[in-house]
């Protein structure tokens, strides 16, 4: 039972959601390769009122942090040793590393990285499955189910996806999202401590992927993916259509004056990805460069700094 949101945003994500696993199913395979593990976990979600909800309960999953403090715990290591080194060398308060001019700060974040080999996710994966050929399928499953839940995500603008609101699936691998009311960039584009990545792609997040890192099945995957989804834009903006009707209160813009809703706004923004238009209103870009200008704002270390550190950027 959820209090104090509004959950009919969860409910329209997991519908979109949902749509999108109808559209996986549909396609061939030889268009989709992996398509039978190219699906994203859903629950039900039923608002009750506008400020309360029942969500569906996901069985044999823990969030990565959870993971990520269990494995540390048990290998004698700091859970925040990446943090804390930034902020020692920053000078002692996470204030003064906050405070820090971009370069000092991205030069402070880096020296974090010394302190870990960022492995936590990759060993994990290895040491819970019970035989090569079950590390090896619950390793695919992370891979495609990260790729999948990046790129939609990416099309709904889905924001605050630190590591308690990305749980995993213990006995598949797969990653399961979960809280979606930060949704359509509204994290992007605030005022205080805006996000500054598409979608959660760090250290120990690629760091489980195959040997090539992004390369191979998870780049693929995010291409396939993005392909599918702009195939199917004029279905996928219909879907979403609703908004434009039935708009939620985080959609209002607080300018009573000119009477505007922001939910063609936010409409125009989708279409606008979903054609390739995302960078430049000018210039469509295939969906490879999509995708590679996506990885490199979602790996760029200047973008990462700038998180706000309760997200888990070192992470």
């Amino acid at each position: 039972l959820k209090a104090n949101e509004d959950t009919r945003l969860d409910e329209r994500v997991m519908q979109l959601f949902d749509f999108i696993n109808v559209l996986t199913a549909r396609s061939p395979s030889r268009l989709l390769p992996l398509k039978k593990r190219l699906n994203i976990s859903t629950y039900k979600v039923i608002p009750l009122t506008s400020e309360v909800g029942l969500i569906g309960w996901v069985n044999d999953s823990k969030p990565i942090s959870q993971k990520i403090m269990d494995y540390r715990k048990k290998n004698g290591i700091q859970i925040d040793a990446e943090q804390s080194r930034s902020v020692v060398f920053a000078g002692g308060t996470i204030e003064k590393y906050e405070a820090l001019p971009p370069n000092k700060k991205v030069e402070a974040f880096k020296q974090g990285f010394k302190m870990t080999c960022a492995d936590d996710l990759s060993k994990t994966l290895f040491l819970e499955s019970t035989g090569s050929e079950h590390w090896l399928q619950r390793r695919t499953n992370y891979i495609t189910s990260l790729a999948m839940t990046s790129i939609a995500g990416y099309i709904m603008g889905l924001g605050d996806r630190h590591t308690n609101n990305i749980m995993m699936n213990e006995k598949s691998g797969k990653l399961v999202h979960i809280d979606f009311g930060d949704c359509f960039e509204v994290t992007i584009h605030r005022n205080y401590r805006p996000e500054k990545v598409p979608f959660r792609l760090t250290r120990i997040f690629v760091n489980a992927l195959e040997v090539s890192k992004i390369e191979g099945t998870f780049r693929l995957s995010c291409e396939n993916v993005m392909k599918l989804l702009r195939k199917n834009s004029d279905q996928i903006i219909g879907l979403l259509n609703v908004f434009e009707y039935d708009p939620l209160l985080q959609w209002m813009i607080a300018n009573k004056n000119q009477g505007t809703n922001s939910a063609s706004a936010v409409l125009n923004r989708i279409d606008d990805k979903l054609h390739g238009k995302d960078f430049d209103q000018n210039q469509i870009l295939s969906v490879e460069d999509q995708i590679d200008s996506l990885i490199k704002e979602a790996t760029n270390v200047e973008n990462l700094s700038c998180m706000y550190y309760g997200w888990g950027p070192w992470w």
